[in-house]
């Protein structure tokens, strides 16, 4: 049987990172290539960890199933989940498991395909008829990024509450007082995409705590969507009273930011601030580059991948359980899309 030293050895890796990386510590920062490469060749010299089930070394029979909330439009254009996607398929592939995919109809009401399953990794926001549904494909379940009962189901989700006020503080010990928000409406599929909701009620409630809320500064995008704010935008031209920086509920929307106001004649961040939620490990290139609260989307996926295999080794070995939930904490990223107020 292999050990670290003969992986180090293979990948010329250091024995610290690879014991890091196979055990999924979430606090490690590799690169993919590096944990695909690390991942292999412990597959290749049959190197298993002592915290390793059983049925991961019998992981060839393993069949999980990635069901998805939302429907084939809204999957098209929303790199959040589609990047989860890519590295549960990524860390299934590195252990061998194989996966199939579920996910919502026109209408939302079911899930097709819903063939039987060892495990389901729920991604967003489902109804109760189609968690029902999910259990009916395995008593295995793992929800991402939405916790609709806790006490039935384990569940990944991201400290939005945390993120939200890291962005306003941020923005705050920079003297910003009037500060806005730019995201989609919720009532557009949240049922789908709960988070940005959840982002947009946190501001709210921590602007109207700290007496700083204006109705006037809440501005709409359409779902994932780049282009120029229309209603930020007739602000600005109408000569309005305009925040000195906007916080934005996800990349999409922060992107919109800087087009409207840098289309309207306006400078980012001399003139307005921004600040958004980043979900992507590469972000599309604007000017200025985007100061961000970092979402960890690889950390989620990880851990939910890992919870629901262990989770699949205690279902072989007890019929009860208690329901877990790993709450994942967002990090700064301080680029230079904000500067203190010039007014």
């Amino acid at each position: 049987m292999a050990t670290l030293k003969d992986i180090a050895e293979y990948t010329g890796y250091s024995q610290a990172t690879i014991s890091r990386v196979l055990h999924s510590d979430p606090k490690i920062r590799v690169t993919d290539v590096t944990r695909h490469e690390i991942i292999y060749a412990a597959k290749e010299l049959h190197y298993q960890t002592k915290a390793q089930p059983r049925r991961y070394r019998k992981r060839g029979s393993l069949q999980i199933t990635i069901a998805e909330a939302l429907t084939p439009y809204r999957r098209r254009d929303n790199p959040y989940y589609l990047q989860m996607k890519i590295y549960i398929k990524q860390i299934c592939n590195g252990y061998g498991v194989k996966l199939s995919h579920a996910y919502a109809d026109g209408q939302q009401s079911q899930l097709l395909p819903a063939t039987a399953a060892d495990g389901v990794i729920a991604l967003g926001m489902f109804s109760d008829k189609q968690i029902e549904r999910l259990t009916r494909m395995s008593r295995n379940l793992v929800f991402v990024d939405a916790s609709p009962d806790e006490t039935r189901f384990d569940s990944v989700v991201l400290n939005a509450e945390l993120g939200i006020q890291q962005a306003l503080d941020y923005l705050g010990a920079r003297k910003h007082r009037a500060i806005g928000y730019i995201g989609p409406n919720g009532e557009i599929d949240g049922s789908a995409y709960p988070v940005l909701d959840l982002r947009k009620q946190c501001f709210i409630r921590y602007m109207q705590e700290r007496g700083e809320f204006h109705e006037q500064y809440m501005f709409e995008t359409l779902p994932n969507s780049e282009e120029e704010c229309e209603a930020l935008l007739a602000q600005i031209r109408a000569g309005k009273v305009l925040p000195t920086a906007l916080v934005a509920a996800d990349e999409a929307a922060a992107i919109s930011a800087v087009r409207t106001i840098q289309i309207a004649g306006l400078s980012v961040p001399h003139d307005i601030s921004v600040l958004g939620f980043s979900d992507m490990d590469n972000p599309p290139p604007i000017v200025p580059p985007l100061t961000s609260i970092r979402t960890h989307a690889e950390v989620m996926s990880a851990a939910a991948i890992h919870m629901l295999l262990e989770r699949i080794e205690a279902a072989n070995e007890t019929a009860g359980f208690l329901p877990l939930q790993i709450v994942i904490a967002p990090t700064l990223n301080e680029q230079q899309s904000v500067a203190g107020p010039m007014r």
